[in-house]
Order: structure tokens, then sequence, then C-alpha cells
């Protein structure tokens, strides 16, 4: 599914905190009518100049592959 990860955690998030059924769900993400805000972002990481591989860059890759409906990479 394309932007699996935020979209998948996204869905989970909506139908636990507001109740929301799982199919209202689905419709407020297949018409792109929620967006994700991301707090802490850089908080995430120890280091103080993380990398391409660091965990704040994993969930900017992640939010990038939910937004331009890339698939999400499947472990080889």
């Amino acid at each position: 599914m394309p932007g699996g990860e935020i979209r998948d955690w996204l869905h989970s998030y909506l139908t636990g905190t507001y109740h929301l059924s799982s199919r209202d769900v689905a419709l407020l993400l297949t018409e792109e009518l929620v967006l994700p805000v991301i707090y802490g972002l850089d908080e995430m990481d120890l280091d103080t100049d993380p990398g391409y591989t660091s965990r704040a860059a994993g969930l900017l890759h992640a939010v990038e592959r939910f937004e331009t409906g890339v698939p999400t990479p499947q472990p080889s």
C-alpha cells in the first residue's frame, strides 16, 4: 500500500483515539483529508547532526512516501 507505514499508523490512531469507524478513517485517508503533524522531530536522535539513516530521517522518508504515494520498501 502506498505510504503504508504512516497510513497504517494514522488508521490505528484515528480509530483508537477518536473511535472513528475503520470505514470512515479509510475514506478520510483516501480523500487525503488528514494532515499528519510531527512534533519533536528534533528530539528523536541524540546526535546533534543526525544523518540520512537517523530515526528522524526515517520518519521524514516515511512521511514523504505517504504524501507522494510511493510504496513502502519491503525488506529483502
